[in-house]
């Protein structure tokens, strides 16, 4: 591997590692051909929606979020193509406060996809029982990158590959069991980030 292509990876792996610590938002206004919002991945551009998707008699709380997320490929000096998005689904349990609890066993699955062909990737992380205790915190699964070697008219067509999205998969894919009660929930259907145009 030359000194060059190592520069760079190093530079994609602490950009990546930017985002998933410092959670650098975030979604600006601009919108494309559909009124679909543009991700930017010269500016780490990430989207972030979370949803409580049940709880039991001690008020616990199950919460799935879904985050669509990009990132140039980038050197000590200069931004340039390719340019890169996938999904994460992250999985963990709170208080009804908002407090995050550990959680007892997790199975979580993210999909990445894109128009016009749908899925095009998906990973899953699980935690807890005969897996490793679970974090105190979010359990993460992230998908491969899709990659674009141009943004020429990334924002002018809903039909496009430059229209992409995250998903939780739903079903036996995502299942968190609460602390204390060990009660199951199940994420009863697909939990997407909603569309985006990923243009550099």
């Amino acid at each position: 591997m030359t000194t060059r292509k190592r520069l760079r990876t190093a530079a994609l792996l602490t950009g990546l590692a930017l985002t998933t610590t410092l959670g650098i938002p975030t979604v600006g206004a601009t919108t494309g051909a559909g009124g679909i919002t543009i991700l930017y991945a010269s500016e780490f551009q990430r989207t972030h929606n979370c949803e409580v998707i049940g709880s039991d008699q001690y008020g616990n709380q199950a919460v799935v979020c879904v985050d669509l997320v990009t990132s140039p490929m980038w050197d000590t000096v200069n931004v340039f193509y390719p340019y890169y998005v996938w999904a994460e689904a992250e999985a963990y349990c709170q208080t009804s406060a908002g407090v995050v609890e550990q959680c007892a066993n997790i199975i979580v699955t993210a999909e990445v996809a894109q128009e016009p062909s749908g899925a095009a990737g998906s990973s899953a992380q699980v935690c807890g029982h005969a897996a490793g205790a679970c974090p105190v915190g979010r359990l993460t699964a992230g998908t491969n990158q899709l990659s674009y070697n141009s943004s020429v008219g990334c924002s002018g067509d809903p039909n496009s590959g430059f229209d992409a999205w995250g998903i939780a998969l739903g079903g036996a894919a995502t299942v968190i069991e609460l602390p204390k009660s060990g009660k199951n929930v199940t994420l009863s259907s697909n939990y997407g980030s909603g569309h985006y145009y990923i243009c550099m």
